[in-house]
């Protein structure tokens, strides 16, 4: 009976996700090192049987360890992959700074908010320490490596494709404009009318492209107004949903939240929205 019951559990314990402690995070980064370090690593990622032994690794560091290799360790390493990714792209830009004592990055509110809205990744990255970027990046550095070698050489072969056709372009154009030829002016009328829909589809496009834009602004504005406005003290729930609410309706009363330089400012700013002052 007591078999059955630990086989059910461990079941129970794949099925559900896990939450991740401090220690425990900081233990699997020594793990996936030892990794690196015993030759583990493979060109676009680790190679097969990687996570069996991160599971061993793991069990001998931790007492009772019932974090399994998968879908625990693999679903931690995949978020901390497009984390280390994201903040590696952000601190490429001369935009962000950061702050080497906390491990984290810094900027103007405005900066981030601006960043959000093109990298829905990185909501929730804003103050938020990283202890292990150093690490994490011996870890992953390889495979982002390989990754932008693979997206140049996709676009490298892309350039060339586009090349190639360039001079079948330019003839399809030549004969557009050829009256000469009553076969050539049959085949000017289809590539007209391909043209015109060409053009009819740059226009739906655009059109599309507009919406989600301006459906993506709405979201990542009221993720960063939620970000901010939790971190300010004296409100209550309720209080916290309607500010959010109202600010993110207005673009003036969004732009004068952020333009407040700190917490303090913020909370009387919002205060007064809520009381109507404003």
């Amino acid at each position: 009976m007591e078999n059955l019951t630990s086989q059910e559990n461990v079941k129970m314990n794949k099925r559900n996700n896990h939450q991740w402690t401090p220690t425990e995070d900081k233990i699997l980064i020594e793990c996936c090192l030892e990794l690196v370090n015993q030759g583990w690593r493979a060109n676009n990622g680790f190679k097969p049987g990687y996570l069996s032994q991160l599971q061993k690794w793991m069990a001998e560091k931790i007492p009772n360890c019932k974090i399994m290799g998968n879908p625990h360790m693999n679903s931690r390493m995949r978020t901390f992959k497009a984390q280390f990714r994201e903040l590696k792209e952000i601190r490429s830009q001369s935009r962000f700074g950061w702050d080497k004592v906390n491990k984290c990055i810094t900027c103007e509110d405005y900066v981030w908010y601006s960043w959000l809205k093109s990298h829905k990744e990185a909501v929730g990255l804003s103050n938020k320490q990283f202890s292990y970027f150093d690490e994490l990046a011996i870890i992953f550095e390889k495979d982002q490596t390989t990754r932008d070698e693979v997206e140049f050489k996709m676009s490298v072969s892309s350039s060339l494709k586009m090349l190639a056709m360039t001079p079948r372009i330019l003839h399809a154009k030549e004969v557009k404009g050829s009256t000469k030829d009553p076969t050539n002016n049959s085949f000017s009328k289809h590539m007209e009318r391909f043209y015109d829909i060409c053009d009819e589809a740059k226009q739906e496009i655009g059109k599309v492209a507009t919406y989600f834009q301006h459906l993506n602004a709405n979201t990542v504005k009221k993720t960063l107004l939620y970000e901010s406005i939790t971190k300010l003290n004296g409100l209550t729930k309720e209080e916290i949903v309607q500010a959010i609410d109202k600010i993110s309706s207005d673009k003036g009363q969004t732009e004068s939240f952020f333009l407040f330089p700190d917490d303090d400012a913020r909370s009387i700013y919002v205060k007064s929205v809520l009381d109507g002052v404003i």
